[in-house]
């Protein structure tokens, strides 16, 4: 193929729902994609290839999809899984190319030029530099026209330990000392490394350490046991001082006011005996507080003007500035913000330098209390307090400002409260209130009272539980429990409620989800699309392109093709042969409309193979159909043996008493289902579903056979091994029809009687004991067996070699007479006499010099003959020449000559 993008990666949002995810560039094999599923929070968690995904498409040059693993409710689906593997909502998938870099293309020298392979190996290496470039991008690097004379650090692990990578005076990469970080607030019994910096609360000077240790003692540090550890960055002193006095001023002024609104009487009393001078006061306030605001000012410019005179400290304090520093950063550098005060850097961006937190809550107090201060100062507010200064309305002060009153009070002035009594003070509500205050209503609210039934309201009270009441309490629903509430039912309830139907409940409780699988098996929906993976238009059954599906008789299946793409593609079914199949089938609307469906009831004589596919546009677009029996309609066929079963239930509880041995069994299930296939009982030998190793019993020969791959072999009645019998012994003859009995590993065969019984072969009995050395086994012709020794002829002659006959030594006077065998000459003529003309049979040993003119070797009518001619060995076959090898060793042949070849 070729490589025509440089895209590697895809990026999606998931959903929680969405399976499918595209990828539109090629790979070569399913594990060349790396799937990682990025969090909301930014965890990133690489997934495992056909255990949380699948992918299709390898090999195609437009790519193809990762499929993410959940319950699609068909097992056989490649993409099922009992656990839900699809990406949730928040989540981001990540499909990227992540080719191993490896090469196995092998090239053999003078082995035809594979041009396929060729190409895959160079598409392999175009994948792998996009991948390196794409790592590059994302790198921090040098632009073009940048220069660096090296990227190289040669600084150990120990020696950069808590330093930081920067840059020297000549802009080249080094390992410096860190600033600092910035620890927040000091704090007593801390452990401060070196260079730490902190803030001295009570002081708001800025500190970092020079020596590490723990802190102990208290603040201000300039006065502390440990002040010799710490050196001041910032002095900020003066400041801190100016703007406490500021807050403080701001937070006196509107102390009354704060006061008044959120503790009521006890505020108010104070502000009664202050009533006769309320205009002067409430003057004097605001002066107050322009006098602090005054201050406040005065307090910012000081640490205005504390800040623009302060210079560079060890070139990390970069000044006052109206925006962050952008250059010559280092961690723990400072700088005043015009606008913000000081902030220090922490490695990445610029934070501010807070106040402490009670001086972050009296400023945040003011500011919240703003509108009620300058409330207080309105005439008529003044007026008001001049009305409360009524000598009784004093007195009802006094009595409401005692502690526990003004603890109510507190109590009741929280926002919820009030806007609880708000929502009472309705008169609606008000006249309930006073029909819930008739004595009996009263006694049965202290009745509820009580803190188990507060408890139990209070888990009523659940937004849910509230949900749900309102739900149960819809008239239909209502009528419902009346119904439900008549004594017949009342009595079936409370049978309901016995331990053991509780129990059958959490039984089916514990199993919701088979149940759940089992109702979707009844009836499933398959949500279908038309897509094209690049082949042609396909029907997706629930996102997986054209894939093979398994439907049950007698269950209903729904093709759900409201989707628009599925215009123009009505869906059909067809049997084995090809024809139509519209048993059970309905089809409604219009494919690609809403509402558009094709529902098919399988029936129950329904073939067992099936397809479905496009009517417009054919079997291409789909795929074939397996057809089964459903467990459900095979047992719901064999109600009267369930029936039967009840019957029995005895029975059952007492094979449920064996529970241990039947879970045994059930752990080796696979074991007892290979022995079920492997193990048949019939009146004739199986025909069908053989293999090598099966067995049966044939009920009509009462003959237990097993199947050698090829028939049925009967098993005698016994050991099926002699090597399984410790001590066997024969019940009859052993036969051993055209097979012999053969020992391995080259031992011996040992047939020994037992005491004084002999070894009988074909009616030959054999000796019980050994005989001497040059004897031998002769017969008496009654079928005995003895040790004989060979009776020596009387005109025979004895040498080393053993015996020799009269007529033997005849034929040796007479060679002796023609030639003296002292004589080599002699004795090679008599030797040539002898051979002459010879035949021989078998294998000839000669230790000297065979001479002959012709030598042939027996090949019935076509002999090899070795012969002499002009001093040459020729090499005949058939009497016709084949070879020559003349005298100077040269070597001809009439056909060809292989070199280095086999025989």
């Amino acid at each position: 193929m070729t490589i025509s993008t440089t895209n590697i990666n895809k990026s999606y949002s998931g959903n929680g729902s969405t399976h499918s995810f595209a990828y539109d560039f090629p790979i070569f094999a399913d594990a060349d994609l790396t799937v990682v599923v990025r969090s909301a929070a930014g965890t990133e968690t690489v997934k495992t290839l056909n255990t949380h995904y699948i992918v299709t498409g390898a090999g195609a040059s437009s790519g193809g999809n990762v499929l993410f693993k959940f319950n699609t409710g068909t097992s056989s689906d490649a993409h099922f899984s009992a656990t839900d593997h699809r990406p949730a909502s928040g989540e981001t998938v990540v499909i990227r190319s992540e080719l191993a870099n490896t090469q196995t293309l092998d090239l053999v020298a003078n082995d035809p030029f594979p041009a396929s392979a060729f190409e895959t190996a160079l598409d392999k290496l175009v994948r792998m530099v996009q991948q390196h470039e794409e790592e590059l991008d994302r790198s921090i690097k040098l632009s073009r026209t940048n220069t660096m004379t090296s990227t190289e650090f040669t600084t150990s692990s120990t020696d950069r330990a808590s330093k930081v990578l920067a840059f020297d005076s000549s802009g080249e990469l080094s390992v410096t000392t860190e600033l600092g970080t910035f620890k927040g607030n000091w704090s007593a019994s801390t452990a401060y490394a070196l260079r730490d910096i902190v803030k001295d609360t009570s002081t708001n000077n800025i500190f970092i350490a020079i020596t590490a240790h723990t802190s102990s003692g208290s603040q201000p540090l300039t006065t502390n046991t440990d002040s010799a550890k710490w050196s001041l960055l910032v002095d900020a002193a003066s400041a801190t001082t100016s703007a406490s006095a500021a807050a403080s001023s701001a937070t006196a002024a509107a102390a009354s006011a704060v006061d008044a609104t959120n503790n009521g009487a006890a505020q108010v009393a104070l502000a009664t005996t202050q009533a006769t001078n309320s205009s002067n006061s409430a003057t004097a306030s605001a002066n107050s507080a322009t006098a602090s605001a005054s201050s406040a000012t005065a307090a910012a410019s000081s640490a205005t003007s504390a800040a623009s005179s302060l210079s560079t400290f060890q070139g990390q304090y970069h000044g006052a500035a109206s925006s962050d520093p952008s250059s010559n950063l280092d961690t723990g550098d400072l700088y005043f913000n015009t606008s913000t005060g000081i902030k220090v850097y922490n490695g990445s961006a610029w934070v501010d330098v807070k106040p402490s937190s009670s001086e972050q809550t009296a400023i945040t107090a003011v500011n919240a209390n703003a509108s009620n201060i300058n409330a207080l100062a309105a005439s008529d507010v003044l007026a008001d307090m001049a009305l409360l200064a009524d000598a009784d309305v004093i007195s009802d002060m006094n009595t409401l400002a005692t502690t526990d009153v003004v603890a109510d009070l507190n109590t009741l002035a929280t926002s919820d409260i009030v806007g609880d009594i708000n929502t009472l003070a309705t008169s609606d509500i008000v006249s309930d209130l006073n029909t819930l205050a008739t004595s009996d209503i009263v006694s049965d609210i202290n009745t509820l009272a009580t803190s188990d039934i507060v408890s139990d309201l209070n888990t009523l009270a659940t937004s849910d539980i509230v949900s749900d009441i309102n739900t149960l309490a819809t008239s239909d629903i209502v009528s419902d429990l009346n119904t439900l509430a008549t004594s017949d039912f009342v009595a079936d309830l409370n049978t309901m409620a016995s331990a053991d139907v509780v129990a059958d409940l959490n039984t089916l409780a514990a199993i919701s989800s088979d149940i759940t699988s089992l109702s979707g098996a009844l009836e499933k929906t398959y949500t279908v699309t038309v897509v094209n993976p690049g082949s042609g238009n396909v029907f997706a059954l629930d996102g997986v392109n054209a894939p093979t599906i398994e439907l049950f008789r007698g269950n209903t299946y729904v093709f759900d093709q409201s989707d628009n793409s599925n215009t123009g593609h009505p869906i059909a079914f067809k049997d084995s042969g090809g024809s139509s199949y519209t048993d059970g089938v309905t089809s409604t609307g219009t494919p690609g409309s809403s509402g558009a469906k094709t529902t098919f009831v399988v029936p129950s004589n329904a073939p067992s193979s099936l397809r479905y596919y496009c009517t417009v546009h054919g079997n291409g677009m789909g795929n074939t159909i397996t057809v089964t029996d459903s467990n459900i309609s095979l047992v719901a066929g064999s109600i009267a043996n369930v029936n039967t079963v009840g019957g029995a239930i005895s029975n059952v509880n007492t094979v449920a008493t064996a529970n241990a041995n039947i879970t045994t069994v059930a752990t080796n299930i696979s074991g007892v289902n290979s022995f079920a296939e492997r193990y048949r009982v019939g009146s004739s030998d199986p025909t069908s579903s053989l293999d090598e190793g099966d067995l049966a019993y044939n009920s009509n020969s009462n003959l237990l056979k097993y199947y050698n791959g090829s028939s049925w072999q009967s098993i005698s009645p016994g050991i099926g091994s002699v090597a399984d019998d410790s001590s066997p012994q024969l019940g009859g003859d052993l036969d051993v029809v055209t097979n012999a009995i053969v020992s391995t590993s080259n031992r011996n065969i040992a047939i020994t009687p037992n005491g004084s019984g002999s070894v009988v072969l074909d009616g030959l009995s054999y000796p019980q004991a050994d005989g001497s050395a040059g004897q031998f086994l002769k017969t008496d012709g009654s079928g005995a067996l003895s040790f004989a020794t060979v009776a020596q002829p009387s005109n025979a002659t004895t040498s080393d070699a053993g015996l020799m006959s009269a007529a033997d030594k005849t034929k040796i006077d007479a060679i002796e007479a023609s030639a003296d065998v002292t004589d080599a000459t002699n004795v090679a003529a008599a030797g040539a006499a002898m051979l002459a003309g010879a035949s021989f049979t078998g294998a000839v040993d000669v230790d000297a010099a065979l001479v002959a003119n012709t030598v042939g070797i027996d090949n019935g009518s076509n002999d090899w003959v070795f012969s002499v001619s002009s001093n040459a060995l020729i090499f005949s076959y058939g009497g016709t020449a084949k070879a020559k090898l003349d005298s100077s060793g040269n070597l001809t042949v009439i056909g060809n000559v292989t070199a280095y070849g086999s025989i």
